[in-house]
């Protein structure tokens, strides 16, 4: 989960790149960035991204300096403090690489 604003004439899947390699260090090509929704978020008056990245290998990311970094799974999620939204938003992330993961494999799946 990384959190930022976009630049101007930036997509969403270019923000989430850009600011993954600014905190990880880690150069994701924009082939790799897959959208998962968008939405207008009130409190913060902005559009709001959802997207994820296919990596190779899980990995023990040099975090910069101030940033905790670690990995969990989708049923470690309702435990993190996070906000409703948050964890809404995280669901919906988990269907939809549940189902592109079904789609990749030949099985059907409810677009």
């Amino acid at each position: 989960m990384f959190g930022g604003k976009s630049l101007a004439h930036e997509s969403g899947e270019e923000t989430f790149s850009r600011i993954v390699n600014q905190v990880l260090r880690l150069k994701l090509k924009l082939s790799a960035v897959f959208p998962v929704y968008k939405y207008f978020h009130e409190e913060m008056k902005r559009d709001h991204y959802i997207s994820y990245a296919k990596i190779g290998r899980l990995e023990n990311f040099p975090a910069t300096k101030g940033t905790v970094f670690a990995w969990f799974n989708f049923k470690q999620v309702q435990k993190l403090n996070l906000s409703e939204q948050t964890k809404h938003d995280i669901m919906v992330a988990q269907r939809v690489i549940d189902s592109a993961t079904r789609r990749s494999l030949g099985q059907q799946t409810i677009d």
